[in-house]
């Protein structure tokens, strides 16, 4: 018989109540032991839905002691929580942005408990089949990559913590472009990527606007990679990477759209990956689960499968704040 996690859930918004809880639901091997929210009629209400306990306003003490956490809850809030978890060696699922800077990710991953972010879009299917490209070499080197995720966004129906930078931890960098970057750490390895200049729009102390360089130093594939994040232009949402032999491109946001060839169409694509938004939560899940079970079977905390990419992450969107502040 296997082990069964129990697992409780700080934090029942939307992507908890979405994503998280849905697919451990359906997992045999866990159990959901609370939902807790500041919100009480949130918590009750999706721990009736779920068949759990639930807790309001209680601080991480006061919260029975599982295997594992999903911290979905506000950046400027979950430092006490992820401590807790860390001296109860609760393995934590949370949700991105994880660190924004290297002194973030380091406090929150010096624990010998299992960290993982939900940076599932590195599961999307077109994203693994160009990862497969990129070690093919089937078009021949790399010459430039360009990374775009640009949409007019206003405040209208947003949440106070969604337009609080200090509560959701910054602006479009964190918020879309950690996703963002997870993607080109996982086609990359997560290593060996360098920030060479940066350019930040802001509106107050939010960040609306960035423009990053970043270069693929020291490593087999060299080229370099342009990004743009924006919420005041919409220019598009895609990534394109021109080869010798070709220039490929996708809406890396879109699980489900084909990666395509410049002026060819369609590339047949059997590459192992994620069609859905549900279908890369899952196999995220798979993959922190799979660590925690080896973490056990080692009893060494050997199994930061995850920390490469998250360590990319947090450096260069410290490295752009650390650059460009707010005048």
């Amino acid at each position: 018989m296997s082990y069964k996690y129990t697992v409780g859930v700080i934090g029942a918004g939307n992507v908890s109540q979405n994503f998280h809880l849905p697919i451990i639901k359906k997992n045999e091997n866990i159990e959901i032991s609370y939902i807790a929210d500041i919100n009480r009629q949130n918590a009750k209400k999706a721990a009736s839905y779920y068949d759990t306990n639930f807790y309001s306003k209680d601080l991480p003490e006061s919260l029975p002691k599982t295997d594992i956490a999903i911290v979905a809850i506000p950046v400027s809030i979950r430092d006490e929580y992820l401590e807790f978890f860390r001296a109860n060696n609760t393995h934590v699922m949370c949700e991105k942005p994880f660190a924004t800077s290297i002194t973030e990710f380091e406090n929150r991953t010096r624990g010998d408990n299992i960290v993982f972010c939900n940076y599932m879009r590195e599961h999307f299917k077109n994203i693994q089949y160009i990862k497969s490209i990129l070690e093919s070499s089937k078009f021949g080197s790399l010459r430039s990559v360009e990374v775009s995720e640009t949409k007019i966004m206003t405040s209208t129906g947003k949440s106070q913590t969604a337009v609080d930078p200090e509560k959701r931890g910054g602006g479009i960098l964190p918020e879309k472009g950690s996703h963002t970057l997870s993607q080109i750490a996982a086609l990359f390895d997560g290593k060996g990527l360098e920030l060479q200049s940066s350019d930040v729009i802001w509106n107050d102390k939010l960040d609306i606007d960035v423009n990053m360089r970043i270069n693929t130093q020291g490593r087999e594939i060299e080229a370099p990679i342009d990004v743009h994040l924006s919420w005041i232009c919409d220019s598009g949402t895609y990534i394109r990477l021109e080869f010798e032999r070709g220039i490929i491109t996708c809406d890396h946001t879109d699980p489900a759209d084909p990666v395509k060839i410049e002026g060819i169409g369609e590339l047949d694509t059997t590459a192992k990956g994620a069609s859905t938004s549900e279908a890369a939560m899952y196999l995220r899940w798979k993959k922190f689960l799979n660590s925690i079970s080896e973490e056990k079977r080692l009893a060494k905390n050997k199994t930061r499968q995850d920390s490469g990419a998250r360590r990319s992450v947090a450096r260069l969107i410290g490295e752009v704040y650390d650059n460009e502040q707010p005048e």
